[in-house]
This record gives structure tokens, sequence and C-alpha cells, in this order.
């Protein structure tokens, strides 16, 4: 990476058979941040799917194969991408995200 140049924030949120999960991942750009929200499919329990479920969903995408993430139109910074698994869709959405300081509330809890 050039001198400089600083890893950004990505929020990757999932939907696949029947489970919606979000996850951060600091990467240079989105493809590399898929590469990392991928690789993280080796840990127990990631992003709240079983292990069958990891396994084919990190077996259905093949890296240069089967695409890569598409940038929606008229959106800065966002991408999306769908794979299929075993005959049911996987959609990932990729956002470079704003660092942030603190949540915020909802104005029910302020």
């Amino acid at each position: 990476m050039p001198a400089g140049v600083t890893d950004g924030l990505f929020t990757v949120i999932m939907e696949f058979d029947g489970t919606t999960a979000a996850a951060q991942i600091r990467a240079r750009d989105c493809d590399a941040a898929l590469y990392g929200w991928l690789k993280e499919l080796d840990t127990d329990g990631a992003y709240g799917l079983t292990k069958a479920q990891r396994i084919h969903l990190k077996a259905a995408y093949r890296p240069g194969v089967d695409g890569t993430p598409v940038q929606i139109n008229g959106l800065g910074n966002v991408w999306c991408l769908t794979v299929s698994v075993n005959g049911r869709l996987a959609l990932l959405h990729l956002v470079k995200t704003v660092e942030f300081i603190k949540a915020v509330q909802p104005d029910s809890e302020r």
C-alpha cells in the first residue's frame, strides 16, 4: 500500500438462508474487504451462521470466477454481490463506512 494510504472501514451486510448479519472489516478497497469477510468464515460462529452454512457459502464464492462486487448506481461507496449457494441466494452489500466516535441512541432513549 502506498505511503500515507490507510485502510478504510467497510461494513458488510449479508442475507443468506434466513440469516442477516453485519460485520465491519478494515481494508484498502471493496475487493479486499470482501476477501477479509470471506476469510472470517473460517471462525466458529462467524456472522451467526452454522458451520454447514459457512462451509457452503465460502465454497460457493470463487474470487475472480464468480465476479466482483458491483457499485450500486447513484450511490457512492456502496457495492452489491450475489452468490448462488446450492440453489439458494446469498446477498452481500458492502459499504465504505465513515468512522464514528459514539453510537447514536434512538430518539426514544434520549
